[in-house]
């Protein structure tokens, strides 16, 4: 027994000591966001800093009294079509959604025009 534990002392000792290694006292700093982030991500934030806060584009806005399919009213979008919402009557309760295609104006329930217009073309 006493050989049995004079043998596990020296092969406690022939083991190399390994340990974790030590954190460096400088405290490690993140990496700025903007330098990190690409995409659409990147740029909600340069707008949100500029002071614009038009996120996802969404707008809210008075229509005019009378359209027609020679005065429509654009909706401006980056892509081939858009779901739009219209309030017909100011009594409504209900929002008339439809989806609103690029080309040739389209006619809401209510009787208005509206028209897709590529997103580059602010008017």
């Amino acid at each position: 027994m006493a050989s049995f534990l004079v043998r596990n002392a020296l092969n406690i000792t022939r083991r190399g000591l390994f340990t974790s290694s030590v954190r460096s006292a400088i405290p490690e700093e993140f990496p700025d966001t903007m330098k990190v982030i690409t995409g659409l991500e990147k740029k909600e934030i340069e707008a949100n800093m500029a002071g614009k806060d038009e996120r996802f584009d969404v707008q809210t806005f008075k229509r005019p009294e009378e359209t027609s399919v020679e005065s429509p009213i654009a909706i401006r979008s980056a892509y081939t079509s858009r779901v739009i919402g219209c309030i017909c009557s100011d009594e409504s309760t209900a929002i008339q959604w439809m989806w609103l295609k690029r080309g040739a104006p389209q006619q809401c329930a209510c009787g208005h025009y509206f028209q897709l217009t590529s997103a580059a073309n602010r008017s």
